[in-house]
């Protein structure tokens, strides 16, 4: 499936802020999130997936968060995962996700969502 690139003026952008523990729940909410906006939207939709805040993982959310970001870049679409732990920019690259440093000097986007999940402790 062939998408036109739109100009950089007629490209919106979105940043997703996942807070807490990245779990399926978290991978699916963020999932919908991502499928949602794409859904909504006429013009290209550069996403930001920031991880810098996620504070446990678990194998299933980051295969879940894996197949969402794999499914918006094989239709065309611009997807960034910025990670500052190493640990999970590591288990995310070994699962087939390009990550990136994270860094402050992003520019401001048109929206900007944060999805919280705290995982209930097991034991």
């Amino acid at each position: 499936m062939h998408l036109p690139i739109a100009p950089a003026q007629a490209r919106a952008m979105l940043v997703v802020d996942l807070i807490g523990d990245l779990d399926a729940v978290l991978a699916q909410n963020a999932g919908e999130i991502l499928a949602s906006y794409d859904a909504e939207r006429t013009n290209a939709v550069d996403v930001t997936l920031d991880l810098t805040h996620v504070a446990r993982y678990v194998p299933e959310g980051i295969r879940d968060l894996g197949c969402a970001i794999a499914e918006r870049r094989l239709t065309g679409r611009a997807t960034t995962v910025r990670v500052e732990n190493g640990r999970l920019r590591s288990k995310l690259r070994a699962a087939g996700v390009s990550c990136e440093q994270a860094t402050s000097l992003a520019p401001a986007p048109d929206r900007h969502v944060m999805i919280a999940r705290h995982a209930p402790s097991r034991g």
